[in-house]
């Protein structure tokens, strides 16, 4: 999978087009720890395992309401990736 865009969303309807300040209430579909295959390249070998070590990052840099469901640490480098 590909972390892209972040989650943004309001609750109401005066509240829909403000970013929401904390990630949202929704239950990731991988749990931290669990092996996962990351989109990080087209072609045949785009695709490399990895293992989730958090979810819901935030760069500190990110606008407000930005968040990644996961980050994920590789198994062929010392880098995360989200």
């Amino acid at each position: 999978f590909t972390m892209g865009g972040g989650f943004m969303g309001g609750g109401d309807d005066d509240a829909r087009d403000q970013p929401r300040m904390s990630p949202p209430d929704v239950e990731p579909r991988f749990s931290v720890g669990d092996r996962v295959e990351c989109y990080v390249a087209r072609g045949p070998d785009g695709w490399a395992p990895g293992t989730v070590v958090s979810h819901w990052f935030r760069a500190p840099d990110w606008p407000p309401g930005k968040y990644a469901p996961y980050q994920i640490k590789l198994d062929d480098s010392e880098n995360l990736i989200f």
